[in-house]
This record gives structure tokens, sequence and C-alpha cells, in this order.
């Protein structure tokens, strides 16, 4: 696996799907701790117990090691440049690449067998460029842009045990974050770029124990808190050819700061021999306070080059106001649930959560869980699930309707404005304003979720899993365009009416390596069917009148996909890795480029075709690693937790933990080589949606080419 954190993370999420939710130490929001510090990777599948918000099929649950023991160091760096990366997908030469991170990683107890202490830090410098393709009215351009990323990451954590059974545990996590160059890539010029600086700070306290002697408690506080400042490279008006390429500022200044706080408890209680009770409760507070300005110098749009080159702009729009906003959200949700063993094959769960949230209709939303597990045999199970999910009000699709309330901000529209200058020959029937609106009975959208599937072992390191699954969504968020024939207003609703419906077939055949094997793999194939009304809140429908056009495939809708992770030890010294990742092409909506029936939005599209029914190529991904190992410098005691690195596929039963007792020698010296992209395959990230455009269906942005990384570690 990648020791970069961002490539981790999205190495592991290839693995468990583009629906995965992730949980570090039980906390929801954040991100990856460093690879060093992590002690299990768990894929839970099904998860339909009460404890869980979330709809998503598959879980991604990381927990960290403990300090105790002898105390240990790790030094790590890793370096790539252009000179060992081909040439990316795109670009007309060689991509400049130049890519350093370096980490150190300290732990080890504070008092033996009762506290320990875990240190991380880690820095990495990119600078690099991203790929334009457009056409402009000299022909098309192919060009570099140049983009840089410096990124900083400490963290700290003490554990504690105190009473006889308890452990408390608090971290601090701080980010920085430094990126030049976003905005550019695809048909958008060098111009259109912009910096962003983030901070994020994450403190995080924890307890787990034992009540009254019997109840086994798990409490948890999180505060979150981020910062966002945006910096354009170009402080002019922006400019977008439809199809072809977008030129001008970036049209985004100022920044924004959040503040999350998160409290959490879960209470286990056994009730005689049959019965396991679980309950708790999530309190969630969210305050978001921004002066980010966004088209405040104004933005054109042209239909096509012909239009660009005669100087007839369809629309300009701009808005004007008070950037200002604050806000804050509020959510919350409690569970009760029971685990009844009815037989010695038979386990059946029953669980009821209840939550709410400010802004949204209804504090008392109930979703009633309910699963069983059902032993064919000393190694097969089969698992059966039916659950109601919500899903939360997201605050940036809130703020919007407090942005433009006709008060805060104004969005002006300029309909066949003039050039250069848009208010020329502006008149009072050319110019619009827009005001978006929330519905006044919102309510949280929900998904009922129902899936059955089987798990056999194989052998006593293999493990088979197969799982069908049927979700069904209603009440989603979509906009409706609620504008008046004749009125000078355009009004955007935000509504809960939208609906979805989702089907997959999911495998997955699991070896975990024993201690002493040569290897282990997994393997997985992916079949979904998904469709759905909108491609999200703010989303707008091509043509109100025929709005059952918007029926059709989700964006996330790649039909097929498979993925594995292969893992061999040849000698004892040299390991071998592979990460395989393919999908079938996902949908993309094919539009005119212009605005053919006057409501001042440019996504109609050509006669006849329904929304989403365009399809990209797709994508085949393989990163490969080869690693040399040498330990040395004599015996020392063992150090308890060191060395895991577990990933199971399941919910928490089958396959047991595998893990490696970590370096019996006092130093342990590795050095790697990864490729990243191996077979240097041309994948798309984004494609041309315009009919009629000469990029028509054809990639704009891809990942980059083949990319080899070198890098060494020092564990003593």
């Amino acid at each position: 696996m990648p020791d970069d954190p961002d490539e981790f993370e999205a190495a592991i999420r290839a693995i468990a799907g583009p629906q995965a939710a992730t949980r570090v130490n039980g906390f929801s929001a954040g991100r990856l701790p460093p690879k060093a510090q992590i002690r299990r990777i768990r894929f839970v599948m099904n998860p339909y117990a009460a404890e869980f918000h979330e709809s998503q099929p598959v879980f991604i649950d990381v927990q960290t090691k403990p300090g105790l023991g002898g105390w240990s160091r790790t030094v790590q760096s890793g370096f790539r440049d252009e000179s060992l990366n081909s040439r990316s997908p795109l670009a007309p030469s060689r991509v400049p690449d130049s890519y350093q991170r370096f980490g150190f990683d300290l732990a080890g107890p504070l008092l033996k067998d009762r506290t320990s202490l875990s240190l991380s830090a880690e820095g990495r410098m990119t600078d690099t460029a991203r790929t334009v393709r457009a056409e402009t009215l000299s022909g098309g351009v192919s060009q570099l842009a140049d983009s840089s990323t410096d990124r900083l990451d400490l963290s700290a954590r003490i554990e504690h045990g105190w009473a006889k059974s308890h452990t408390l545990r608090a971290e601090f996590a701080s980010l920085s974050r430094n990126e030049a160059g976003l905005g550019v890539g695809g048909i958008d010029l060098p111009e259109r770029g912009f910096a962003q600086n983030r901070r994020e700070t994450t403190a995080s306290l924890a307890d787990n124990g034992v009540l009254f002697g019997k109840v086994a408690s798990e409490a948890r506080f999180q505060g979150r808190f981020e910062s966002i400042d945006f910096t354009p490279n170009d402080p002019s008006p922006s400019l977008r050819v439809m199809g072809a390429f977008g030129a001008g500022g970036a049209g985004v200044t100022g920044g924004r700061s959040l503040k999350d706080l998160e409290l959490a408890a879960n209470f286990d209680l056994s009730a005689g021999k049959k019965h396991a009770l679980r309950f708790g409760l999530l309190l969630r507070d969210i305050s978001v306070k921004t002066d980010e300005q966004r088209n405040a110098l104004g933005s054109f749009t042209f239909a096509d080059l012909p239009s660009y080159e005669a100087g007839r702009p369809s629309l300009f729009t701009q808005r004007a106001g008070d950037p200002r906003v604050e806000y804050g959200l509020r959510q919350m949700g409690f569970y009760i649930q029971d685990e009844a063993r009815i037989s010695p094959k038979l386990t059946v769960s029953l669980g009821l959560r209840v939550e709410g949230q400010s802004q949204a209709e209804g504090l008392f939303n109930l979703a009633p869980r309910a699963s069983l597990t059902y032993s064919l045999g000393a190694r097969t199970k089969l698992r059966a699930g039916a659950g109601r999910f919500f899903d939360w009000y997201a605050p940036d699709i809130y703020e919007q309707s407090l942005r433009l309330d006709g008060q805060r901000e104004i969005e002006t529209l300029l309909v066949n404005p003039s050039w250069p200058d848009p208010r020329v020959a502006e008149s009072a029937a050319s110019s619009r304003s827009t005001r978006i609106l929330a519905s006044p009975d919102l309510s949280l959208p929900r998904t009922l979720r129902t899936s059955v599937g089987i798990e056999r072992n194989v052998t006593d390191q293999i493990r088979l899993t197969a799982d069908y699954t049927h979700q069904r969504g209603r009440r989603e968020l979509r906009s409706r365009n609620r504008s008046v024939a004749g009125s000078n207003l355009s009004v955007r609703e935000i509504e809960a009416t939208a609906k979805s419906t989702r089907h997959t077939a999911d495998v997955r055949l699991n070896l975990m390596p024993s201690p002493g094997s040569r290897g282990g793999f997994f393997a997985g194939y992916l079949w979904q069917s998904a469709r759905n009304q909108a491609d999200g809140a703010l989303s707008l429908p091509a043509d109100e009148g025929r709005i059952g056009d918007e029926w059709g495939r989700a964006l996330t809708d790649a039909r097929h996909r498979v993925f594995g992770l292969l893992s061999l030890r040849p000698a004892k010294a040299i390991s071998l890795g592979a990460l395989i990742f393919a999908e079938s092409g996902k949908p993309f909506d094919i539009t005119t480029g212009r605005d053919d029936n006057g409501d001042t939005l440019f996504n109609d599209r050509p006669e006849g075709v329904t929304r989403n029914t365009g399809v990209a190529p797709s994508r085949i991904n393989v990163d490969f690693r080869i690693g040399w190992a040498k330990s040395f410098g004599g015996a020392r005691p063992p150090r308890p937790g060191e060395g895991m690195r577990v990933i199971r596929v399941g919910d928490g039963g089958g396959v047991p933990d595998t893990s490696d007792p970590g370096n019996p020698q006092r130093y342990r010296l590795s050095v790697f080589l990864q490729a990243f992209n191996a077979l240097n395959r041309t994948n798309p990230i984004a494609v041309c949606t315009v009919f009629g455009s000469p990029l028509f269906a054809q990639p704009i942005l891809t990942d980059p080419g083949r990319r080899i990384e070198l890098g060494v570690t020092l564990a003593f």
C-alpha cells in the first residue's frame, strides 16, 4: 500500500467501493492517521446496526495502535521527479514533477503498562503541472499549467489506563495545506487558476471501560476546526465558451471557517445469556462563518466558438452584496438495539434509531433496522438485513439559500449582453435576478436498504462472500425552476421530491496470509445499476416541461468494477505488492451548450436525449510496489501491537486477524520502489459533454501517467 496518506486513502477506497464510509477510532469525520500508526483496517459489510447513521453498504473501520511496550521510532522519506515518469496522457510533453515526502513517528510508554504516547509528523512538497486540452480560435490547445501543494501533518495521542477497567485516549491533530494552480486543467486555461490555503485542527477525547461492573461504555468527544482562504490568479471577469475553453479570473475570493463538535456515547449490556443490548446517542453541532465571494466581477457565457468570434455572448451573470454569512446546524441521533441468539444457528438483531436536524422538517425521524445471521454449517453463514436510513441536509446546500435570499447577495443575469462591457445595451427586458430558497416542508432524504448475502470460509485462511443489495431513495434533494413567465426574478427552489434506486451484487474472495506464508490476496467484483432524478441538491431539470427526462443513470453508475490486492514474498528480504482497479465507463449528461428554452441555464439536451445517456471511457489502474528490508542490531524486547497490518472483509467473524509480531531486532531498514498507473493507461476523470464540440465525449482531464516513487524507512 502507498505511504502517502492521500494515495493510501484512495487505495483503500478503491477496494471498499465508491459509497464506503470511514471511521477512525469511532469518529466519522476527519482523515486517516499515518500508515505506521494503524493497527487494523476492517471492511464491515451489511452495517444494519442502529448505531450507524450512514446507509453505505461498506464501512472502513480504522483503529490505531497502542504505544505500550518499548519505545519505537520510525523515520521515512520518499521522492520522485519527471525523469522517472512517463508522459501524462493529453500532455504535450513530459510533465514536470517534483515530489518529496518526509515523516517521523515516535511511540512508547510514559508509565509502564498504563500510559502511552504516540507522536507523528509528516510533510509533503509537490511541484507539478496540470494538463490543459481546449479549443480556441487559433485551434486546439494542449499545454501545461503549473500546480503545487505543500502539506504538513502533525498528530499526538496519549492513552491512559485508569481505575480498573477504563482507558482514556486524547488526540490532537493539525493539518496545514497550501495549494496553487487549482481550477485549471481540462478546458480551463492557466489564467483560471487560484490558490487555496487550508488549516485544520482536530482534538478528541474518548473513554472506554465498564460501569457498575456489567455495562461496557464508550464516550467520545471531538472538535474539528477548519479555515480556508482563496486567492485568484487573475482579478478579471471569467469567460466560458461551451465545449471549447474557459478563461479569465477564477471568480473566488475571501474564505470560510468551520467548527464541528461531535459527542457520542454507546453502552453495552448483556441481558441473560441470549440478549446483548446496545444503546447510545450522537449530538453534533456545526457552525460556519464565511466571507467567501464568488463571481463578484462577473462571468460571460458563449454558446460556441463562432459566437465568441462574433462577440455575441448569450449570458452575463454577476453577484453583488454582502458575502458575510454565519449559520449553524445541529444533528442528533438516539438508538437502541438488541442482538438475540435465538438458537445455536440463528442470531437476530433488531434496532431503532431516531434522528433529527435543524433546518429540516421533523426532529424525530424513525429508522428501524433488522438483520439476521443463520449458520448453514461450520463454515457457511447466511446473512440478511433491512433498514431505513436518513441523510443530513448538507451545510453548503443550506448556505446557498442564505446567500441568494434576495437581500444578502443578488445575482444579476443579463441575457444577450453586449461585449466586452455587458451593460452598454442593457434593458429592463434583458435583466433578471436570481433567488435560491429552500422549500418550507424540506425533510431529510431517506433510503430503504435491503440485502441478502452468504459467507463461506473455504479454508482456514480463505473466505468467500457474496451479497445482493437493493436501495430505494425517497425525498432526496433537488432544485426546481419556479420562475414565473414574464417576471424578472429567476427562482430556484430546493425541495425534497427526488427519488433513486440502486441494485448491487458484490462478490469478494480473501486469502489472509498466515504467519510465515509467502503471500495473500484479496479480489472482488461489483455489479451495480443506479438510477436517480438529480445529480445533486442544486441541479436543475433541463426542461421543467419534460421532468420525466430527468430519470436516468446516476453519475456514479459504473456498471462493472473489479478490484484486487496482491501481496507476495518471494524471498525473505523481498516483498512484492500490486493494487488492481478497473471499472466500466460512468455516464455523463449530453448537452447542446446552448440555452435553447430561454431559462438562462446551459443544461439543455439535444432532442430525444434524456439525462446521463453518454458513457465515458473505462478506467484500468495497476499500482505496483517492490520492497527490500533488512533487520540488524541485535535482539530487543517485543513491542505489543507492533507491525500489525490487518485487512479483514466481513462483519468481524470468520477468518481471524493476522498480525506481524514486529521486528525482533533493534533496527530495520526498508527500501521500496512504487509505480502508480504502472500500465500507463489513459484513465479519464472528465470528458467533454457538449454535443457538436470537437472534443465531445473525449477525455479533457485524466489521471497522471506512470509515476515512479522511491522511498526509504528506518525503524529503531
